[in-house]
């Protein structure tokens, strides 16, 4: 009789491990954001007319914040400069913050280049530091670049 009840609690002692199993169960949150892009009218941001020594031995940079900020290096002066405004219809919206970006600019026909750092100064306003390396020719320089923005 021992023997047997001995075997039914092993038995009973199996069957309690090979049934034991652990279940787990909660809720998943899955969220998603929709964002449109809209068309953004850009002005030019104009650096101006910039006048240099004649044989400048340093490079030299120009900055655009509210007009011409200041400049430094061989530069002798600065006519007209003007920040860069974007508009869209969306604008009665708050624009967040646009990232800082980087531009080369090509001189009209050589292969020298400038470059530039551009930078929100106000909701729709684009401002930037150019530099220009010492001994780069005269002459027009353009670059274009993308801004991306987001409306809150």
């Amino acid at each position: 009789m021992r023997k047997y009840f001995l075997l039914s609690a092993v038995a009973l002692l199996a069957a309690t491990n090979v049934n034991a199993t652990y279940q787990a169960q909660d809720e998943l949150v899955v969220n998603a954001e929709v964002a449109y892009a809209v068309d953004l009218n850009c002005s030019a941001l104009d650096f101006g007319k910039i006048i240099m020594k004649v044989n400048p031995t340093q490079d030299s940079t120009v900055t655009i914040f509210d007009g011409v900020d200041g400049f430094t290096g061989d530069i002798l002066d600065v006519q007209g400069g003007n920040q860069a405004t974007c508009d869209s219809d969306k604008m009665n919206s708050t624009i967040g913050t646009a990232e800082d970006t980087s531009v080369v600019l090509s001189h009209e026909s050589t292969a020298d280049k400038l470059s530039a750092t551009i930078t929100q100064t106000y909701d729709n306003w684009f401002g930037g530091t150019l530099t220009i390396p010492a001994g780069s020719p005269s002459g027009k320089y353009t670059g274009t670049t993308t801004v991306t923005v987001t409306f809150e």
